[in-house]
């Protein structure tokens, strides 16, 4: 009986303790973990940070012209999405070393980390939908300025140079 449950702690001690033989992640692999602290970790949510601004771009167009023209945008934005994901890749790895990488790494996959992490795309989307309200009224407002100035209106205006 003793030897039963000697075998039973054993067997629980054993698969408490990180497996020994478990492999480390590449740096790659440990920037893309590092990447899901942002909005844009797929196609989708790279889209829908861009929704809003291209159906006020499209408000003008009839509905089902406006509605084909976005799922043709969904499209090219999923196609153009690896593009998109190897240029973060290529910046953190420009950016950061690769000790500086793990180092991040080993923080945002402990406990406090990862619910940093999870918050951290709450702040990336509110700053997203912030930048494009913002600059919602803005370019109305840019717009407007260059129509009435003066000196750019004159800029304009001249004959262009056939060269």
């Amino acid at each position: 009986m003793k030897l039963v449950r000697l075998a039973v702690v054993l067997f629980f001690t054993a698969s408490a303790l990180p497996a020994a033989h478990a492999v480390e992640p590449t740096i790659d692999e440990k920037v893309e973990y590092l990447l899901k602290g942002c909005a844009t970790t797929d196609s989708e949510a790279l889209f829908a940070a861009m929704a809003p601004s291209l159906k006020r771009d499209l408000s003008g167009q009839p509905p089902e012209a406006a509605a084909r023209m976005l799922e043709i945008a969904k499209g090219l934005v999923a196609l153009d999405f690896p593009d998109f994901r190897s240029k973060y890749l290529t910046f953190y790895r420009a950016t950061f070393s690769d000790a500086e990488i793990s180092a991040m790494y080993e923080f945002y996959t402990s406990p406090i980390g990862r619910q940093i992490v999870d918050k951290n795309k709450r702040v990336t989307a509110f700053e997203s939908q912030a930048i494009a309200d913002h600059f919602k009224g803005f370019s109305g407002k840019m717009w407007s300025a260059w129509a009435k100035d003066a000196e750019l209106q004159a800029i304009l205006r001249k004959p262009k140079n056939k060269s």
